[in-house]
């Protein structure tokens, strides 16, 4: 049911029960802030129980009279208005300084990076480029977030006569690789791949959920035998020729010699008696 409303005069009207319990007709407070009228049990049962409503501004309805009611909340609201405005000046100019204190910090360091990209895009013999003198970056001021500075540190290199292995340490000679001839796939990537005997292997490609058993020529890569939709993860041969596939589940999978794909051991009975 709707609440009535009792007239106090020409320009302003109080409700005639609780805005809030919509039971109780003992209008005590009004709230500026929630633009509410409430009983005192309200207020105390519900208003002042949360910290951000209880700082909220109330007016003592029973203390102003009828006739004061109107000219009461017209000041306390331009009161309160007023003190919107100042609080939101205060936090923009401290909002505002801090903003320009890193808008310099960042040019600054814009600048010494330009200044810097300079310098290195000279070609300059090793011994100049081993003398430079680094230039250290002002910290008068370090921002709190965002934006973070890097202190470089003073440095002076003098260039002298030296041993590579001085610096560097030995060099142990490795096994030596050569490229001979490459194959081309319609597969985005192995994921495995499992030599066989007479020039074949078995691959497995984990994006695109394809394992295949192919042969290698003297100008290409022929598909022999391709499985889809199967993502195999590991790969092992087996004694008898067997392929054992893993699919990270719990069941192995046993690629035959006729080509067929059989479940080779489940995990989940084991899991279930232990």
């Amino acid at each position: 049911m709707m609440a009535q409303e009792a007239k106090v005069d020409i320009e302003f009207t109080i409700p005639s029960v609780c805005q809030i319990c919509d039971t109780s007709s003992n209008i005590k407070w009004m709230c500026l802030e929630c633009d509410l009228f409430f009983c005192l049990q309200c207020e105390s049962k519900f208003h002042t129980k949360s910290k951000t409503l209880a700082a909220h501004s109330k007016i003592d309805i029973e203390k102003c009279g009828n006739k004061n009611i109107a000219e009461v909340i017209r000041k306390e609201t331009k009161h309160y208005a007023k003190k919107l405005l100042d609080t939101a000046e205060t936090e923009w100019k401290t909002i505002e300084q801090k903003i320009n204190q890193e808008v310099t910090v960042v040019n600054n360091i814009t600048e010494n990076f330009e200044k810097e990209r300079e310098i290195r895009s000279h070609t300059l013999p090793v011994s100049k480029l081993l003398t430079k003198t680094f230039p250290v970056v002002d910290n008068t001021y370090s921002p709190e977030e965002e934006v973070h500075q890097i202190k470089l540190l003073q440095h002076y290199f003098t260039f002298q006569s030296f041993k590579i292995k001085d610096i560097f340490g030995y060099l142990s000679k490795g096994p030596g690789f050569k490229l001979v001839k490459t194959y081309e796939t319609s597969l985005r990537g192995f994921t495995k791949i499992l030599p066989l005997n007479n020039n074949q292997a078995i691959i497995s490609c984990w994006k695109d959920e394809v394992l295949q058993k192919v042969s290698f020529g003297k100008h290409n890569m022929t598909v022999e035998t391709n499985y889809p939709k199967i993502k195999v993860y590991d790969i092992a041969v087996m004694k008898n020729g067997d392929i054992l596939l893993s699919k990270q589940e719990s069941e192995l999978k046993l690629l035959c010699e006729k080509g067929a794909i059989e479940s080779f051991h489940s995990f989940c009975n084991v899991c279930g008696s232990s």
